[in-house]
């Protein structure tokens, strides 16, 4: 029977890990450069018991189950679970699973480009290209779910464009950066996989 008493309410932690036992803190922040991953504890060592995880990061961290998988309605019963910036999980043990018993998604991080940018997971850039065009280059290593939201805030991408350079990456299936010439874009990419990349989600 697992054991709770010395277990830590409230704790931090930087970067990637991997959680021993329970002991690690029920409720954990997560900090550091993302993404990376935080290895969870067996589910059979913290069988009953909840742990939650807030992602302040900035970009996304993937939790990953040691032994069986990650069960709940967004996790798609799969041994990883991407947590995008700000946002909050809860998962409990039955012994042999982690369960996703709550979550609440977060928020982006507004950052204003006026020049060449490398953007993160879970920003929204306002993208000013009247002093020129302006390339920004998506991450090199990004995680399934990962997202950002690019805008032409100064209505002038159909003058100096936007490119996104795809780092390694395919875009909407393509080995080829992504040039948008569209006077008041707004769109939202979204990253699947190394053999489909990103994909335009809504525009």
């Amino acid at each position: 029977m697992a054991r709770y008493n010395t277990v830590a309410s409230v704790t931090t932690q930087s970067g990637a890990a991997t959680l021993s036992t329970p002991a690690q803190g029920l409720f954990t922040t997560l900090t550091g450069s993302a993404p990376f991953t935080v290895t969870l504890s067996s589910p059979a060592v913290a069988s009953g018991a909840q742990q939650g995880f807030y992602n302040n990061t900035g970009g996304a961290v993937t939790l990953q189950a040691p032994s069986g998988n990650i069960k709940g309605p967004s996790a798609n019963t799969a041994s990883t679970f991407v947590m995008q910036n700000q946002s909050v999980v809860f998962l409990t043990s039955d012994g042999t699973d982690y369960i996703l018993t709550g979550s609440v998604a977060g928020g982006f991080v507004n950052v204003d480009v006026t020049t060449t940018y490398t953007a993160s997971a879970s920003q929204a850039l306002w993208v000013n290209t009247t002093s020129g065009a302006i390339n920004i280059t998506l991450p090199a290593s990004p995680a399934r779910g990962d997202t950002i939201r690019i805008y032409d805030i100064a209505n002038t991408f159909d003058t100096n464009q936007c490119q996104l350079l795809r780092n390694g990456q395919v875009i909407m299936g393509q080995a080829g950066d992504l040039q948008i010439t569209t006077e008041g874009a707004a769109l939202e990419i979204v990253y699947s996989n190394a053999t489909f990349g990103w994909r335009i989600f809504t525009i």
